[in-house]
């Protein structure tokens, strides 16, 4: 587990330098995903320094992290989606998500419990800002090819990353109850998944670059 959980930070790591290397190149919807993996790299780091002088229960982190990782995921989705579904509805879908998850520590879940709840509702939400996005791409016909387009990336990875996250989090604590050692297998398959979004954010990044500098040659 040491071993795939290093590499899992070592390629969450390379998407941050990657993204900051080409920074300048993404769009101010874009620059949405870097910040949320910049907040990734950063409770990463958090979490390491946090385990080493507090306590080794980090479920306290995934409290926090989930709402402000879904809050820079909904901004990108709010300017993505403008013109095609009503930005007061979206502006009101992700308020409401963020005052859940305070009413969820205050009053329904402790901070050191399984963030189970809102991660599986965060999840699902995500999940169907991606699919109306690839909507709004297919309606709009723009895209000449889409696999060069660095949005369809990045949307591709959130959606299949958020879907592996739902049913990591609504079986987790089913998991338990089964064996350790199926929790175990869950928690390998989160790492899979997590791994493939980043690897596919990588793609994106990298993608965004070339296609500026296209435009700029033109």
């Amino acid at each position: 587990m040491s071993v795939v959980n290093q590499f899992y930070d070592f390629v969450i790591y390379l998407s941050f330098f990657i993204g900051l290397l080409k920074y300048k190149h993404l769009s101010s919807e874009l620059k949405y995903i870097f910040y949320f993996v910049s907040f990734g790299v950063f409770t990463e780091l958090f979490t390491g320094i946090y385990k080493a002088f507090w306590m080794k229960n980090t479920l306290p982190i995934g409290h926090f992290y989930i709402p402000i990782s879904f809050l820079f995921l909904g901004l990108f989705y709010r300017l993505q989606l403008k013109n095609y579904i009503n930005q007061k509805v979206l502006i009101g879908i992700i308020s409401a998500f963020l005052t859940f998850s305070l009413i969820n520590v205050i009053f329904i879940q402790s901070l050191f419990e399984f963030a189970n709840i809102t991660g599986a509702l965060s999840a699902i939400i995500l999940c169907v800002f991606s699919i109306l996005l690839f909507a709004k791409i297919m309606s709009e016909a723009k895209i000449e090819k889409l696999w060069a387009e660095p949005i369809i990336w990045f949307n591709l990875g959130i959606l299949f990353y958020h879907a592996g996250n739902f049913f990591f989090y609504i079986l987790f604590n089913y998991s338990l109850t089964v064996s350790n050692e199926f929790a175990l297998n869950t928690v390998y398959f989160n790492w899979i998944v997590g791994l493939l979004f980043y690897v596919l954010i990588i793609i994106g990044f990298w993608k965004q670059s070339k296609s500026k500098s296209v435009e700029k040659k033109l």
